[in-house]
């Protein structure tokens, strides 16, 4: 028996569809090479959320299954609203403990979630969601960088510590 040309490519795509790695279909990574700009801040294509970053690579992972979504005049950038988080311990030059300091992190403000970010100078820029809670998150990663995990958005990063506050 003679298998068809067609026969033969239908069956490379879908075996290569079943043994791939695949983002969920409304999620896609924007960059390193290809980044979205939009006022001067890597972004997420407008309506998608971000819900991940990856620092070093300069990489979003981003997401419109969460939300409503919003049109570019929804969008604004957050300059001062930080929160602190967490608290390190400090000593001095001898090692004695003598306290903790916070450590900030920049986030949108309630109502909110993260849309883009401008790492250099500490900008995030956020849209309309419905957020109902907030919480930190030191540890989810996926696609190999912080991200909130599956249904939430991002509302907040800590980019060199690599943590997120996500919400839903």
């Amino acid at each position: 028996m003679k298998l068809k040309p067609t026969s033969i490519l239908l069956a490379l795509v879908t075996w290569t569809l079943a043994h791939s790695v695949h983002l969920q279909a409304a999620e896609y990574v924007d960059g390193p090479n290809n980044r979205t700009i939009r006022d001067g801040m890597h972004s997420c294509r407008v309506g998608y959320y971000a819900v991940g970053i990856h620092y070093t690579d300069k990489k979003l992972l981003c997401s419109n299954e969460i939300g409503s979504g919003y049109s570019a005049d929804d969008e604004r950038i957050s300059f001062d609203n930080l929160v602190n988080y967490t608290f390190v311990p400090v000593f001095d030059s001898q090692g004695k403990y003598t306290g903790s300091s916070p450590v900030a992190m920049r986030v949108c403000p309630r109502g909110f979630a993260a849309t883009g970010i401008h790492v250099d100078k500490g900008l995030i820029k956020c849209a309309p969601a419905a957020i109902n809670y907030t919480y930190f998150d030191f540890n989810s990663r996926r696609y190999g960088m912080a991200a909130c995990p599956d249904g939430y958005l991002a509302t907040g990063f800590h980019v060199k510590n690599a943590h997120t506050q996500c919400g839903n």
